[in-house]
This record gives structure tokens, sequence and C-alpha cells, in this order.
């Protein structure tokens, strides 16, 4: 397997820092916003669960954990500039 470069926006690597410090599920309220969560579920480094009511109010309705993958991909991109 080849090591994949790991580009993300400045609301992207703050969403999963926010969701790497919360342990287990969160909702999108307060601070994260929908559309950066929803791109980080689409290249896998965030989960979505979605619960009753996730159509009416997805803030609180769609709670979301980071992925192993998601992990991986902020401790590379923390840590470029250490070493």
């Amino acid at each position: 397997m080849t090591k994949q470069e790991v580009r993300l926006t400045k609301a992207q690597l703050s969403a999963l820092r926010a969701l790497e410090e919360h342990d287990g599920w969160r909702s999108a309220y307060p601070g994260l916003r929908l559309g950066t969560l929803n791109s980080l579920s689409l290249r896998n480094l965030v989960q979505a669960h979605h619960e009753n009511g996730s159509m009416f109010s997805p803030h609180n309705a769609i709670k979301w954990r980071i992925t192993p993958a998601g992990r991986s991909a902020l401790s590379r991109l923390t840590g470029e500039g250490n070493g």
C-alpha cells in the first residue's frame, strides 16, 4: 500500500481535531459545519450516525466521530513539521 498524501482545508483540520478531542459520538452543534463533516465523511475520515430527526435537525440528530483513518491522517499532518 502506498502512502497517500493528505490535504485538508483549515476547516477540515479543525473539525478532525475537535472530533479527536471528544471521545465517542458528538453532534455538529456547536462549532462544526455539516458541509465540512460531510466532505470528511466522503473521504472516510469521519463516520456519521443518523438518529431520528436527522432530516429536521441535522446539526443535533446526526452524530459524528473520527475514524482510525482520520486519526492517522491527523497524526501525519500534525507530525509533518516536527521532524
